[in-house]
């Protein structure tokens, strides 16, 4: 059977659905950690959908299917989507079900319902599970993506793993094993299967490139008082980090025998699994032997890593001025070839960047693609230009860049700046109303807009943005500017008069958790 097409691979897929008795699939973005960036070898939703998106969910039966898509997603998915029989699921939408709504909808009294536990979050499958006992439905557990996507799919990730040495890190291996070992003690546990692979690679050392842009290696970390096993495809661990790693106490195992190694275990152990974030898979091994006692508590690693040491601190301050240099220098090489007459775009900022950046010492690689969006683009969430679909730069109107580097330091923090920068000569009378409706377009939906005309924008629980306070003076300056926000804002003003610039810095490692989305409206 030909898989080139999406109708063709829903075909395939209803097909083996059928032949495994189950009448409804579900695909999560996901892979075995929790990531938010997936490798390309876990883009199964993408393949059987054609839908390219965070935080998305896809529902398949045998006579309809559906997508959810977050706000950053609306009219992405809809081109993507065009054209096919699937449905898309706006979250959030008034009378938009969720997914474990329209499970429990759509699968027959009695039904079961087929899904890969290796891609799907403990909670995730619990919440759906809960949701069918209504129909008196089941979870079936199946490899369906890997069974159909083998022509043309993307091999697991292989990259050389290497140890951050302590002179970047503060602590070894071993001193942060202790730490955890520590933590788990006063939570009443033994033992925790690490499977996050920023907390493992904070917790470890451990340095890769599996997943683009992020410097982690797709690996566990089985933690007791007196083992820490590395379950990792062995052949790509280079042999100094074999040895630093052996030295620190850990022995490697290989990542495929990590349900087998976890169900052999004989140990007594209480063993601590955060669901959210642990796949079903692996929690269910956890659950089933009868030597583990499994707690569902918080990571404490999260927390741990968020406690930065002063080796730590020193290096973030170095980083921070190493990218100030190459902000300043796109800057200066922008403006100049832009007075000059050039014709640049949005892509042109990102080779600008990435120039500057990567001859700086220490640059490793981007932290993410840079996002560079000229005038109407910068309202569009999560807008990335592409070569074929992008705009043209003028002098006058906004360009914003959203853009930040990994270097050794920040290997486990990236710097993430947003900018914006005018790019008209001089400012417009309308400044203000300009900037005003520039956050309008950026929030989300459901954020109260009564004081738009003040400039004030309120976010519920607790407020990001607090309000835009505003001077202005003449018809071509502006005399005063203060964003109020909960977290640091750096406000830059570069020139006099006619060239006089404003630019607006803010950092995303300073958001709070839960709060990262808000850097993707077009504010600062």
């Amino acid at each position: 059977m030909s898989m080139n097409t999406v109708p063709e691979r829903l075909a395939a897929l209803r097909a083996a659905m059928q032949a495994n008795g189950v009448d409804v699939y579900l695909i999560p973005v996901g892979d075995p950690h929790s990531s938010e960036y997936l490798p390309d070898h876990y883009t199964s939703l993408t393949y059987f959908s054609g839908f390219h998106g965070e935080n998305s969910n896809f529902v398949v039966t045998m006579t309809e299917s559906a997508v959810w898509a977050d706000g950053r997603y609306f009219v992405q998915a809809e081109k993507e989507i065009a054209g096919t029989e699937i449905q898309l699921m706006k979250m959030g939408e008034p009378g938009v079900p969720t997914v474990e709504e329209y499970c429990a909808k759509v699968v027959p009294e009695g039904g079961k319902l087929g899904l890969c536990g290796l891609t799907a979050s403990c909670a995730l499958v619990n919440s759906v599970k809960k949701a069918l006992e209504t129909k008196n439905a089941a979870i079936k557990t199946l490899f369906l993506e890997d069974e159909l996507w083998t022509e043309g799919r993307p091999a697991l990730p292989a990259t050389p793993a290497w140890i951050l040495p302590k002179e970047y890190a503060g602590f070894s291996p071993a001193e942060k094993l202790g730490q955890l070992r520590a933590k788990l003690a006063e939570l009443g546990c033994t033992a925790q299967l690490v499977g996050k692979l920023d907390n493992l690679a904070w917790l470890l050392n451990l340095r890769a490139m599996d997943i683009e842009c992020t410097p982690y290696a797709m690996a566990y970390c089985y933690v007791t008082p007196d083992r820490a096993v590395l379950f990792i495809n062995t052949a790509r661990v280079t042999p100094e980090a074999k040895a630093e790693l052996e030295a620190n106490g850990v022995t490697l195992a290989e990542y495929d025998s990590v349900l087998d190694f976890m169900a052999a275990e004989t140990e007594p152990q209480t063993v601590l699994a955060e669901s959210a974030t642990v796949n079903y898979a692996v929690y269910q091994v956890l659950e089933n032997n009868a030597a583990l006692t499994v707690k569902d508590l918080a990571d404490p690693l999260l927390p741990m890593k968020g406690v930065k040491n002063e080796v730590e601190l020193t290096h973030d301050k170095e980083a921070h001025l190493r990218d100030a240099v190459a902000m300043v220098r796109f800057q200066i090489e922008l403006e100049k070839r832009l007075e000059a007459g050039e014709e640049l775009t949005e892509l042109t900022v990102d080779e600008i960047l990435h120039k500057y950046r990567s001859t700086t010492d220490k640059f490793i690689v981007e932290s993410f693609g840079t996002i560079a969006a000229y005038g109407g683009n910068a309202a569009m969430m999560h807008y990335h230009a592409t070569p074929e679909d992008h705009a043209k730069l003028q002098r006058k109107g906004w360009v914003l860049t959203m853009s930040d580097p990994n270097t050794p330091a920040l290997a486990a923090k990236p710097l993430h700046l947003v900018q914006q920068e005018f790019l008209g000569f001089p400012l417009p009378p309308a400044f203000p109303q300009h900037l005003k409706g520039t956050f309008r377009a950026g929030l989300p939906n459901g954020t109260n807009t009564q004081n738009a005309g003040h400039g004030c924008r309120q976010l519920a629980d607790p407020p990001i943005l607090r309000k835009v306070v505003h001077g202005f003076q003449g018809k071509e300056q502006m005399s005063a500017l203060t964003i109020c926000l909960d977290v640091p804002v750096h406000i830059v003003e570069v020139g006099s008069g006619a060239h006089r610039r404003l630019r607006f810095f803010y950092e995303k490692s300073d958001l709070r958790p839960g709060r990262q989305g808000i850097h993707n409206t077009n504010t600062a």
